[in-house]
């Protein structure tokens, strides 16, 4: 096959290269313009070290000229190494008092990372350190903005040895407890009982104390948003199901927080790695009192009632809490909105009709100047099932698109593209909007989420797992399967370019620089690293060739 060629070419070019080898291209030879200051500074200390929460945060930030500075190297988790929660609360208060505002993730702060709070490695005891820290930092330095979110643990358990056996079990056991929590029925109590003597009790009292902390810890953060000490909480919900114990702490945290007078201080919310930057959105829009105006379209009627995967409700519960989020409102026609949010769910039964359908209607908002943020699902993960290919072969000018997001889960594609949006809109109002950056970001969007997400790491997967590597665990592999997809993105992204970037006006513009960086991020297939810059210059007569540095 294809892969197996290359991965024998790959094997043979690695022997005689770096194995910390980046794959950078560029394409024409424009020298950047010198930027202007950033009009904003804020800090973030991010969920994870994973690009979606430590890089897209600030390239998103970057297109309404707003800086965003993270971390140093070492301080932040990397894969199953969690972070230095003692440097980051150092960090914190130290570089801190510098920013015009704060974002941080509490799950960093007390346990190092995602992965590490699912085990968790943080304690309660940990928790009130930081809560501690906040309280601190916001009586030092009153006048600077403190943003923090929190995740709710997901349904299935920690990738561990001693888990692997139970997890199918105990999320079994976890959506039987919701549910005899809404209603007693006796069948599901004695299937509740068969599993009590099936999974360990101390896995069983473990992840029962991971969700009682987290509820716990939720309100205490709603509390410190009351009282002033922060100045928005989010609170996601990791990967889940339409019942779990999450949901439980959801509901709970609602029912806790119905009462507070201060609404608008805190906000439960689907999602975990998109919530840094829709919170970098909402900051940014609240600076300058835009609440932007959004027409919310469907690619069908019944998308928006369908349950996604790892969702707990439904695409348009979804995209409520992320329009919310944002401080945004919908509208009822293009005409009266700053954005389109355009959102296909494509299901194993929707007929190619109605793709095509969506790719006429797209190109016809763009047609008639609208902004278009374009969310591209499908609920398989099947790429057929995508609107990607029908935008293509209807010849849409993809980078005439305000957003492309098809990434990983609902919550995850819709808060990005809103924040993507948000930004976008914000900037080109307030005069702050960085072309560059925002063409950056689109093109990252569609070599990640359609050319990687949906081509080369199905394709790779399969290969490995016929190999017997392990995709999440590449280990001694790493050198050559990162190889093999720098070397696979660079031609998707030479395609991509040539195809919808290279030498497109914008007003009197033209992009004439494009250089990437790839490289896989951890030592794993499920994520990958892309670094991208452009240059958008006055039209010049084109040059021919192509220089690689």
């Amino acid at each position: 096959t294809l892969i197996s060629r290359w991965i024998i070419c790959l094997f043979l070019a690695a022997t005689l290269l770096n194995p910390l080898i980046v794959y950078f291209r560029g394409v024409s030879v424009t020298a950047p313009s010198a930027k202007p200051q950033a009009n904003m500074q804020i800090l973030l200390i991010p969920l994870d070290s994973r690009p979606p929460c430590r890089d897209f945060p600030g390239q998103l930030a970057a297109i309404a000229n707003i800086k965003v500075i993270i971390p140093p190297p070492g301080y932040l988790d990397h894969y199953n190494q969690p972070g230095d929660v003692k440097a980051l609360a150092n960090w914190l208060s130290v570089v801190g008092p510098s920013a015009d505002a704060v974002v941080v993730s509490i799950d960093q702060l007390m346990h190092g990372g995602l992965l590490a709070s699912r085990l968790p490695a943080g304690k309660r005891s940990d928790a009130e350190q930081v809560l501690s820290l906040l309280t601190r930092f916001h009586q030092e330095n009153p006048h600077i903005p403190l943003y923090a979110f929190n995740i709710i643990p997901r349904l299935l358990l920690a990738d561990t040895a001693e888990n692997q056996p139970y997890k199918p079990a105990m999320a079994t056991y976890s959506a039987l407890t919701d549910r005899l929590s809404l209603a007693d029925n006796s069948n599901e109590r004695e299937q509740l009982t068969q599993l009590e003597n099936i999974i360990p009790l101390d896995i069983r009292t473990r992840y029962r104390d991971m969700y009682a902390t987290n509820l716990w810890l939720g309100q205490q953060l709603i509390a410190l948003a009351e009282s002033g000490v922060l100045q928005h909480v989010v609170l996601g919900q990791d990967d889940a199901s339409p019942y779990g114990m999450a949901n439980m702490n959801k509901r709970g945290l609602q029912t806790w927080a119905k009462d507070l007078p201060a609404q608008d201080r805190f906000s439960i919310t689907r999602g975990t790695d998109e919530i840094a930057a829709t919170l970098l959105a909402k900051l940014a829009a609240e600076q300058s009192g835009f609440k932007p105006r959004i027409y919310v379209k469907y690619s069908w009627p019944g998308a928006s009632r369908i349950i996604m995967p790892y969702m707990p409700s439904s695409v348009e519960e979804t995209v409520n809490e992320k329009i919310a989020l944002v401080n945004g409102s919908q509208v009822q026609s293009p005409a009266e909105a700053d954005f389109i949010l355009y959102l296909h769910i494509g299901t194993p039964q929707t007929p190619p009709a109605v793709m095509q359908h969506a790719a006429r209607e797209i190109a016809q908002y763009l047609q008639a100047g609208q902004a278009v943020s374009l969310v591209d699902l499908s609920q398989l993960y099947d790429k057929e099932k995508n609107l990607f290919p029908f935008l293509a072969k209807s010849h849409i000018p993809l980078s005439r698109l305000v957003s492309y997001n098809g990434w990983n889960t609902t919550s995850n594609s819709v808060g990005t593209a809103v924040a993507h949006a948000v930004l976008y809109t914000y900037g080109r109002q307030t005069g702050r909007l960085q072309e560059e950056k925002h063409y950056a970001y689109l093109f990252q969007r569609f070599l990640d989420d359609w050319y990687y997400q949906k081509n080369v790491q199905p394709e790779l997967n399969y290969y490995l797992t016929k190999k017997n590597i392990a995709p999440a665990d590449l280990r001694d592999h790493y050198t050559i399967v990162n190889l093999f997809v720098q070397k696979k993105l660079s031609f998707a992204a030479d395609s991509l370019y040539a195809r919808y970037f290279r030498g497109k006006l914008d007003g009197n513009r033209r992009i004439s620089y494009l250089g990437y960086k790839i490289q896989l991020t951890w030592p794993r297939t499920f994520e990958v690293q892309l670094d991208v810059s452009d240059t958008i210059t006055p039209p010049v007569p084109a040059k021919g060739g192509r220089q690689d540095l």
